[in-house]
Protein backbone atom coordinates (compact mmCIF):
# COMPACT_ATOMS: atom_id res chain seq x y z
CA UNK A 1 0.00 0.00 0.00
CA UNK A 2 1.27 3.58 -0.69
CA UNK A 3 0.89 6.04 1.81
CA UNK A 4 1.26 9.84 0.45
CA UNK A 5 0.54 13.35 2.23
CA UNK A 6 -0.60 16.07 -0.01
CA UNK A 7 1.23 15.31 -3.52
CA UNK A 8 3.47 13.13 -1.92
CA UNK A 9 2.88 10.63 -4.51
CA UNK A 10 4.59 12.11 -7.47
CA UNK A 11 8.04 11.05 -5.84
CA UNK A 12 6.41 7.51 -7.39
CA UNK A 13 5.52 9.04 -10.55
CA UNK A 14 8.73 10.31 -11.45
CA UNK A 15 10.64 7.27 -10.48
CA UNK A 16 8.42 5.34 -13.02
CA UNK A 17 8.34 7.96 -15.49
CA UNK A 18 12.03 8.75 -15.60
CA UNK A 19 12.54 5.08 -15.88
CA UNK A 20 10.13 4.85 -18.45
CA UNK A 21 11.85 7.46 -20.65
CA UNK A 22 15.20 6.14 -19.79
CA UNK A 23 14.00 2.19 -20.99
CA UNK A 24 13.03 3.51 -24.47
CA UNK A 25 15.81 5.81 -25.00
CA UNK A 26 18.21 2.74 -24.19
CA UNK A 27 16.14 0.15 -26.55
CA UNK A 28 16.49 2.69 -29.24
CA UNK A 29 20.07 3.71 -28.86
CA UNK A 30 21.66 0.26 -28.45
CA UNK A 31 19.03 -1.56 -30.79
CA UNK A 32 18.22 -4.45 -28.14
CA UNK A 33 14.85 -5.15 -26.17
CA UNK A 34 17.01 -6.47 -23.20
CA UNK A 35 20.07 -4.56 -22.95
CA UNK A 36 17.86 -2.73 -19.92
CA UNK A 37 17.37 -5.89 -17.98
CA UNK A 38 20.73 -7.02 -18.01
CA UNK A 39 22.41 -3.86 -16.80
CA UNK A 40 21.58 -1.68 -13.57
CA UNK A 41 23.09 1.73 -14.69
CA UNK A 42 20.30 3.07 -16.88
CA UNK A 43 18.07 2.95 -14.53
CA UNK A 44 20.39 4.00 -11.86
CA UNK A 45 20.50 6.81 -14.13
CA UNK A 46 16.77 7.47 -14.23
CA UNK A 47 16.79 7.85 -10.45
CA UNK A 48 19.32 10.71 -10.62
CA UNK A 49 16.78 12.57 -12.74
CA UNK A 50 13.91 11.46 -10.64
CA UNK A 51 15.63 12.69 -7.32
CA UNK A 52 16.42 16.30 -9.06
CA UNK A 53 12.74 16.07 -9.31
CA UNK A 54 11.50 15.08 -6.11
CA UNK A 55 13.83 17.73 -4.33
CA UNK A 56 13.27 21.02 -6.28
CA UNK A 57 9.71 20.09 -6.89
CA UNK A 58 9.13 19.33 -3.01
CA UNK A 59 10.81 22.43 -1.97
CA UNK A 60 8.71 24.27 -4.41
CA UNK A 61 5.43 22.76 -3.09
CA UNK A 62 6.18 23.13 0.57
CA UNK A 63 7.04 27.25 -0.23
CA UNK A 64 3.48 27.28 -1.80
CA UNK A 65 1.49 25.87 1.30
CA UNK A 66 3.38 27.94 3.86
CA UNK A 67 1.48 30.34 6.38
CA UNK A 68 2.58 32.65 7.87
CA UNK A 69 0.86 33.10 11.27
CA UNK A 70 1.10 36.07 14.35
CA UNK A 71 1.73 35.16 18.48
CA UNK A 72 -0.93 37.16 19.99
CA UNK A 73 0.62 37.01 22.96
CA UNK A 74 4.23 38.18 21.82
CA UNK A 75 3.44 39.57 18.00
CA UNK A 76 5.92 37.11 16.63
CA UNK A 77 5.10 35.61 12.89
CA UNK A 78 5.37 32.05 12.70
CA UNK A 79 6.19 30.22 9.46
CA UNK A 80 3.80 26.96 8.63
CA UNK A 81 4.52 24.96 6.29
CA UNK A 82 2.80 21.91 4.68
CA UNK A 83 4.95 19.39 3.28
CA UNK A 84 3.82 16.64 0.54
CA UNK A 85 5.03 12.94 1.83
CA UNK A 86 5.32 9.55 0.84
CA UNK A 87 5.50 6.95 3.20
CA UNK A 88 5.52 9.90 6.08
CA UNK A 89 9.18 10.96 4.66
CA UNK A 90 9.00 14.51 2.57
CA UNK A 91 9.35 14.57 -1.27
CA UNK A 92 12.24 16.81 -0.98
CA UNK A 93 14.28 14.42 0.80
CA UNK A 94 13.46 11.52 -1.62
CA UNK A 95 15.90 13.49 -3.89
CA UNK A 96 18.84 12.15 -1.77
CA UNK A 97 17.61 9.01 -1.53
CA UNK A 98 16.83 8.50 -4.56
CA UNK A 99 20.40 10.15 -5.36
CA UNK A 100 22.32 7.60 -3.78
CA UNK A 101 20.52 4.85 -4.80
CA UNK A 102 21.22 5.86 -8.58
CA UNK A 103 24.78 6.51 -7.51
CA UNK A 104 24.96 2.86 -6.45
CA UNK A 105 23.57 1.46 -9.37
CA UNK A 106 25.56 3.76 -11.97
CA UNK A 107 29.11 2.37 -9.81
CA UNK A 108 28.05 -1.23 -9.96
CA UNK A 109 27.38 -0.89 -13.92
CA UNK A 110 31.04 0.94 -14.14
CA UNK A 111 32.64 -1.48 -12.45
CA UNK A 112 30.53 -4.57 -14.10
CA UNK A 113 28.90 -5.81 -10.93
CA UNK A 114 25.18 -5.51 -11.94
CA UNK A 115 25.52 -7.69 -15.03
CA UNK A 116 24.39 -11.37 -14.97
CA UNK A 117 27.24 -13.69 -13.87
CA UNK A 118 26.59 -16.15 -17.11
CA UNK A 119 27.85 -12.45 -19.23
CA UNK A 120 30.94 -11.72 -17.43
CA UNK A 121 32.80 -14.18 -19.21
CA UNK A 122 31.91 -14.40 -22.34
CA UNK A 123 33.29 -16.94 -25.34
CA UNK A 124 32.91 -16.46 -29.30
CA UNK A 125 32.26 -19.27 -30.98
CA UNK A 126 32.91 -19.72 -34.76
CA UNK A 127 32.35 -22.91 -36.67
CA UNK A 128 29.60 -24.98 -38.74
CA UNK A 129 28.56 -21.64 -40.35
CA UNK A 130 27.84 -20.09 -37.20
CA UNK A 131 29.11 -17.37 -35.30
CA UNK A 132 27.69 -15.75 -31.88
CA UNK A 133 28.91 -15.08 -28.45
CA UNK A 134 27.80 -17.39 -25.25
CA UNK A 135 28.78 -17.58 -21.36
CA UNK A 136 31.98 -18.76 -21.05
CA UNK A 137 31.12 -21.49 -18.76
CA UNK A 138 28.40 -23.35 -20.91
CA UNK A 139 29.56 -26.17 -23.23
CA UNK A 140 29.75 -26.30 -27.09
CA UNK A 141 30.35 -28.99 -28.89
CA UNK A 142 29.36 -30.05 -32.76
CA UNK A 143 26.23 -31.84 -33.90
CA UNK A 144 26.17 -34.23 -36.62
CA UNK A 145 22.48 -34.56 -37.44
CA UNK A 146 22.38 -31.13 -38.24
CA UNK A 147 25.56 -29.97 -39.03
CA UNK A 148 25.25 -27.47 -35.98
CA UNK A 149 26.23 -27.01 -32.38
CA UNK A 150 24.67 -27.84 -29.34
CA UNK A 151 24.68 -25.77 -26.33
CA UNK A 152 24.72 -26.71 -23.10
CA UNK A 153 24.78 -24.54 -20.02
CA UNK A 154 25.82 -25.25 -16.85
CA UNK A 155 22.60 -26.68 -15.47
CA UNK A 156 19.78 -28.68 -17.11
CA UNK A 157 19.19 -26.76 -20.15
CA UNK A 158 20.29 -27.81 -23.47
CA UNK A 159 20.09 -26.05 -27.06
CA UNK A 160 20.71 -26.83 -30.70
CA UNK A 161 22.28 -24.04 -32.85
CA UNK A 162 22.03 -24.90 -36.87
CA UNK A 163 21.58 -22.62 -39.99
CA UNK A 164 18.92 -23.53 -42.61
CA UNK A 165 18.62 -22.11 -46.21
CA UNK A 166 15.93 -19.90 -46.74
CA UNK A 167 13.34 -19.65 -49.85
CA UNK A 168 13.08 -16.98 -51.36
CA UNK A 169 10.34 -13.84 -50.31
CA UNK A 170 10.37 -16.22 -46.80
CA UNK A 171 10.65 -14.26 -43.76
CA UNK A 172 11.71 -15.66 -40.34
CA UNK A 173 8.38 -15.78 -39.05
CA UNK A 174 6.68 -18.08 -41.34
CA UNK A 175 9.93 -20.11 -41.34
CA UNK A 176 9.33 -20.80 -37.56
CA UNK A 177 5.85 -21.10 -38.17
CA UNK A 178 6.99 -24.09 -40.59
CA UNK A 179 9.11 -25.62 -38.47
CA UNK A 180 7.53 -25.48 -35.15
CA UNK A 181 4.88 -27.24 -37.20
CA UNK A 182 6.93 -29.88 -38.49
CA UNK A 183 8.78 -31.02 -35.08
CA UNK A 184 6.03 -30.45 -32.61
CA UNK A 185 3.59 -32.89 -32.60
CA UNK A 186 2.58 -33.01 -28.70
CA UNK A 187 2.19 -29.10 -28.24
CA UNK A 188 -0.05 -27.99 -25.58
CA UNK A 189 0.83 -24.35 -24.80
CA UNK A 190 1.75 -21.89 -27.43
CA UNK A 191 3.15 -18.49 -26.80
CA UNK A 192 4.80 -16.28 -29.35
CA UNK A 193 7.96 -14.55 -28.40
CA UNK A 194 9.02 -11.59 -29.98
CA UNK A 195 12.71 -10.19 -29.21
CA UNK A 196 13.17 -7.53 -32.34
CA UNK A 197 12.18 -7.98 -36.14
CA UNK A 198 14.64 -10.10 -36.51
CA UNK A 199 14.11 -12.60 -33.66
CA UNK A 200 10.46 -14.56 -33.38
CA UNK A 201 10.43 -17.22 -30.71
CA UNK A 202 7.70 -19.54 -30.12
CA UNK A 203 6.93 -21.73 -26.96
CA UNK A 204 5.91 -25.40 -26.34
CA UNK A 205 5.01 -26.84 -22.77
CA UNK A 206 4.19 -30.54 -22.45
CA UNK A 207 4.75 -32.75 -19.65
CA UNK A 208 7.06 -35.88 -19.58
CA UNK A 209 6.44 -38.65 -17.12
CA UNK A 210 10.03 -39.71 -15.62
CA UNK A 211 10.17 -42.54 -12.89
CA UNK A 212 5.97 -41.95 -12.16
CA UNK A 213 6.49 -37.95 -11.63
CA UNK A 214 5.24 -36.00 -14.34
CA UNK A 215 7.46 -33.20 -15.08
CA UNK A 216 6.68 -30.06 -17.21
CA UNK A 217 9.30 -29.18 -20.43
CA UNK A 218 8.85 -26.37 -22.36
CA UNK A 219 10.64 -25.94 -25.95
CA UNK A 220 11.08 -22.63 -27.42
CA UNK A 221 11.96 -22.20 -30.95
CA UNK A 222 14.20 -18.82 -32.12
CA UNK A 223 14.89 -18.14 -35.89
CA UNK A 224 17.70 -15.13 -35.70
CA UNK A 225 19.92 -13.52 -38.16
CA UNK A 226 19.10 -12.40 -41.71
CA UNK A 227 15.98 -13.97 -43.65
CA UNK A 228 19.01 -15.33 -46.43
CA UNK A 229 20.72 -17.80 -44.17
CA UNK A 230 19.01 -17.53 -40.75
CA UNK A 231 19.73 -19.37 -37.74
CA UNK A 232 17.38 -21.83 -36.18
CA UNK A 233 18.27 -22.08 -32.18
CA UNK A 234 16.11 -25.03 -30.45
CA UNK A 235 15.88 -24.93 -26.54
CA UNK A 236 15.13 -27.62 -24.55
CA UNK A 237 14.33 -26.90 -20.59
CA UNK A 238 12.39 -27.34 -17.27
CA UNK A 239 9.93 -24.25 -16.47
CA UNK A 240 12.24 -23.20 -13.72
CA UNK A 241 15.73 -23.67 -15.63
CA UNK A 242 14.77 -21.15 -18.25
CA UNK A 243 14.93 -18.32 -15.69
CA UNK A 244 17.80 -19.01 -14.28
CA UNK A 245 19.81 -19.17 -18.36
CA UNK A 246 17.49 -16.64 -19.80
CA UNK A 247 20.22 -13.55 -19.81
CA UNK A 248 22.92 -15.92 -21.73
CA UNK A 249 20.47 -17.57 -24.43
CA UNK A 250 19.18 -13.46 -24.90
CA UNK A 251 23.14 -12.93 -25.08
CA UNK A 252 23.42 -15.43 -27.54
CA UNK A 253 20.31 -14.50 -29.98
CA UNK A 254 21.36 -11.00 -30.28
CA UNK A 255 25.05 -12.04 -31.36
CA UNK A 256 22.61 -13.65 -34.28
CA UNK A 257 20.78 -11.05 -34.84
CA UNK A 258 23.81 -8.64 -35.14
CA UNK A 259 25.19 -11.24 -38.02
Amino acid sequence: MIIWNGLGFLVFVFVFGCSLVANLIVNAATGSDTYWEQHKWPFGLSLLFAAALSWFVGHFLAARKQRTLIDKATGEEIVVKSYPALFFIRMHWWGPILAATGIILLVMGIFGWDQDPNLKKTKTYTGAGLEFQYPGNWKVSQNQNTHGVILETDGFVSASLFNVPSSKGTSNRDLLSELVDKQTARKSTIERIILSAKTQGIRTEYDVKVDDVTVSMRTEYFVAGPEERPTVVIIQDSSTSWDKDFAGFEAILESLKQK
